[in-house]
């Protein structure tokens, strides 16, 4: 069924994913090179929470509509980011990402069954796609209709104040959890890139987004990512 957005407008950089009953948010952002290699010094959301033993997936999880209102309706009044995400907001040990303008990031990710575990979703065919806005002037009071299909690649979309960076699918192709699914056996044994330390086993998924140019030297631009589960990023321009 269509989700229904009840009049509004607003700007920043987001990523939203449709269609999945799980959860999911951006773990880390990385700056990316034309070989795919990362760089050393990756970038948290805003209010980020380690995994640590006492992590609870709800001190990271923000679900529009929240689960005790009618599943396809999103409300004016509904914001596009977590309380403790509103406003810039870093974390002890989990620092903002540096980059320069016009730079490469990569928005890393799990996919949390998404993907290998998608035929336990009912009704659900595919994992969605994502949808990531950019704006160097957030708001903490930015709702997300005034964002998600109001703002254009153009920039000249609603307020003007944002724009968007990129749509894509959920699933990049290789991403997995180890789990006992068919889809994530498969997955563990297709050639694939290198796993980096902090995943594990898993391979973790990821999308890349070029930074627009002529954001001003030392100011910071605000990532938006959301599914209908939103994370609010931020990237600091060196």
């Amino acid at each position: 069924m269509p989700l229904v957005l009840q009049n509004s407008s607003w700007l920043c950089v987001i990523y939203i994913l449709y269609f999945c009953y799980a959860y999911t948010w951006v773990e880390r952002t990385s700056l990316i090179d034309d070989y795919g290699v990362l760089g050393a010094s990756p970038g948290f959301s805003r209010g980020y929470v380690s995994h640590t033993p006492l992590f609870a997936d709800a001190s990271m999880i923000y679900l529009l509509p929240p689960n005790d209102r009618n599943a396809n309706t999103i409300l004016p009044i509904d914001l596009i980011c977590k309380q403790t995400q509103a406003e810039y907001n870093q974390t002890l040990g989990s620092p903002v990402l540096s980059a320069s303008t016009g730079g490469t990031v990569l928005l890393m990710y799990q996919e949390n069954g998404h993907v290998t575990l998608l035929d336990q979703t009912p009704g659900k065919a595919s994992s969605g796609n994502v949808f990531v806005y950019g704006t160097a002037i957030p708001s903490s009071s930015n709702s997300l209709q005034a964002i998600h299909h109001v703002w254009n690649s153009e920039g000249t979309g609603g307020d003007t104040r944002g724009r968007l960076l990129i749509e894509a699918p959920f699933n990049n192709g290789s991403c997995y959890q180890i789990n006992s699914s068919p889809e994530s056996i498969r997955r563990q044994g297709i050639p694939q890139r290198q796993h980096e330390t902090f995943e594990g086993d898993n391979l973790w998924c990821g999308m890349q987004i070029a930074l627009p140019s002529g954001v001003a030297q030392g100011s910071f631009y605000t990532l938006y990512w959301q599914e209908i589960y939103t994370t609010c990023v931020d990237i600091q321009i060196s």
